[in-house]
């Protein structure tokens, strides 16, 4: 069963190497080494965001990155690590969240890179160019 997990200090090594993966996996022209993706875990976190693992059976399947400080919610960030896509884990993921955080509605920052490709978005409901979902949960 996946389990939505709220990260804690103790998480930053785990948030770091999901980190270290999202920049890989964008091909980032400048990554950052591991002590700035700790101080930029830590600015985040101590900014009015949460993060969340996404983990089944002790396996973490990817991490979220949520602006908890405005209303709807902002959603920075969202990794599936490589072996969990396009095995419907994205959109299990998106919806546990959104349970996690008791709503039907969060905004994507559609400015951050950091995001699946534009297909795993509308697959979700949102229309190219907004951040407002195009249907509401049920």
């Amino acid at each position: 069963m996946l389990e939505v997990i709220k990260c804690t200090s103790k998480d930053y090594g785990k948030l770091v190497e999901l980190k270290k993966q999202l920049s890989q996996d964008e091909q980032d022209v400048y990554p950052l080494r591991d002590a700035e993706l700790e101080a930029s875990i830590k600015r985040y976190l101590s900014s009015g965001y949460q993060a969340v693992l996404f983990v089944e059976r002790k396996n973490i399947v990817g991490y979220a990155l949520v602006k908890m400080n405005v209303y709807p919610y902002c959603l920075r960030e969202f990794f599936i690590r490589r072996e969990y896509r396009k095995k419907a884990y994205g959109k299990e993921c998106f919806s546990r969240l959104l349970d996690y955080l008791r709503t039907n509605t969060i905004n994507v920052d559609t400015a951050s890179k950091t995001h699946m490709r534009l297909g795993f978005w509308k697959s979700l409901g949102f229309k190219p160019g907004s951040i407002i979902p195009a249907r509401g949960r049920n």
